[in-house]
């Protein structure tokens, strides 16, 4: 390849941008990958590395009714396909899983996620990408016709215009962007610890809707887990371990001693709950009976862990009394109401084994009483991994404008592509992956079709048309 060839960029070097990398790379592109941070990975690079999702459509429309069908479709359709292709350009995969979550398959990806996008680094390079790091997408520039002509970028030394024939755009959506989260999410989302990269600050969905682009659904829905409230903060290498897990057997009140969510659920989906609840606040209420549960795996394979003291040892809060009346006492030090707690758990187990229709607030399974003391309560604040909403995408991985057409040349994959996922979740590694992989592939193919052109007469327009 030489300097006329057409050039695709990549803005963000996560699961979904490496992906596309790859792809767009190795079918025969001119790529450039700008990535914010000084390392590849992103969000992806903290995680387990449990690439999943549901086995079937049709388990993954009950998972996740309200996400976009069509691009769950597409999702379940292309996952065993892309974990081959990844197979085949060097990853190592476990052995594959299957009942994950309910009705999910997978396989983890070894030996750990570093390693991986160590080794996805070196494959596109070796496809001839250049990586660029410190260099974040900025704004979209559209000729006269409104297709993609450039790509303005913030680099270290300032702005510049990079031109481009096609653009992916897979920044990581916005979970560590404290106005989004307000605006789109809610009122009290800005206290949500991140589990995300912390420079995920929405700069490609911004950039994409200056350009004219439309949002996706589920702009308010995210993928997180409960974690000890502060003063706690967690260490980006022990979040794993401080995620909540068992909630799903456990009770979970908000600041006023009240259930408002049915905590068997999911726990991504206790934590969405109490995202709108006052302050973000809540307390998971356990009993012994639950001991060996809040030691256990979240999934088969992975190892126990001693969750409470690990709380305690990274200096959080976890509150334990031999009687309902010391508990109380101990939530309300920490700024619950224990009084309505304790209410709240006894109407609980009153009703829960022999009439739980009259729980004002529903718990389809799991329904045990909490009596056998110690008893213990977790002050919990929502974790935010990965938005839901971005923009919006067809199956290729184009960016729609608010007409429902394609913008030319403009592509968007992981959370900067939303609406696959509504409130519910069937994994974030599988869904950047696959539709990395669309947009990366879909990229290199436009700019082919473009090749050289005549430069535009008019002056280049900067974000909306």
């Amino acid at each position: 390849m030489d300097e006329t060839d057409p050039i695709v960029v990549i803005a963000g070097a996560g699961m979904a941008g490496i992906c596309a990398a790859a792809a767009a790379a190795e079918s025969g592109a001119r790529v450039v990958v700008v990535e914010k941070a000084e390392q590849v990975g992103g969000t992806a690079r903290l995680s387990g590395g449990l690439v999943w999702t549901d086995g079937t459509y049709e388990d993954f429309r009950a998972r996740n009714p309200r996400g976009d069908a069509d691009l769950g479709r597409v999702l379940v359709d292309r996952y065993q396909d892309t974990v081959a292709w990844l197979a085949a350009g060097g990853t190592e995969f476990g052995p594959r899983m299957t009942g994950l979550f309910g009705s999910g398959v997978g396989q983890r990806i070894l030996p750990d996620m570093p390693t991986f996008f160590g080794q996805m680094e070196q494959r596109v390079r070796r496809a001839g990408a250049e990586v660029r790091y410190g260099t974040a997408v900025h704004d979209v520039v559209l000729d006269a016709s409104g297709t993609l002509e450039a790509v303005r970028l913030r680099t270290p030394l300032g702005f510049e215009t990079q031109p481009a024939d096609a653009l992916v755009l897979a920044t990581g959506g916005f979970a560590a962007n404290p106005e989004m989260l307000t605006r789109y999410v809610g009122r009290y989302a800005d206290r949500l610890h991140l589990r995300a990269h912390p420079l995920n600050t929405g700069d490609g969905i911004d950039a994409g809707l200056r350009a004219g682009a439309a949002t996706s659904r589920a702009m308010h829905g995210f993928y997180g887990h409960l974690l000890p409230a502060p003063p706690l903060e967690p260490q980006p290498a022990r979040l794993v371990e401080l995620t909540q897990y068992y909630s799903i057997h456990a009770l979970l009140v908000n600041r006023d001693g009240k259930r408002f969510v049915d905590e068997t659920e999911g726990d991504e989906l206790s934590a969405q709950a109490l995202a709108a609840q006052p302050d973000a606040l809540g307390f998971l209420l356990v009993d012994h009976g639950l001991s060996t549960e809040v030691i256990a795996p979240a999934v088969e394979g992975f190892p126990e862990t001693e969750r409470l003291a690990v709380i305690e040892e990274l200096g959080g809060r976890v509150l334990r009394a031999s009687t309902l009346d010391e508990l109380a006492r101990q939530i309300d030090a920490a700024g619950g109401n224990g009084w309505r707690t304790v209410q709240t758990l006894a109407e609980y187990n009153e009703v829960v084994g022999v009439h739980p229709e009259r729980l004002p607030v529903r718990r389809r399974i799991r329904r045990r009483p909490l009596v056998e003391p110690p008893f213990v309560a977790v002050p919990v604040t929502p974790g935010i991994t990965m938005t839901q909403g971005g923009l919006k995408i067809d199956t290729a991985a184009r960016v729609l404008d608010r007409r429902g057409a394609p913008i030319p040349g403009l592509f968007a994959a992981g959370s900067d592509g939303g609406g696959v996922y509504h409130e519910n979740y069937a994994g974030g590694l599988s869904m950047s992956s696959v539709f990395g992989r669309i947009a990366g592939t879909g990229a290199a193919e436009a700019s082919a079709r473009r090749g050289q052109r005549t430069p535009q007469a008019e002056p280049l327009a900067t974000g909306r048309r």
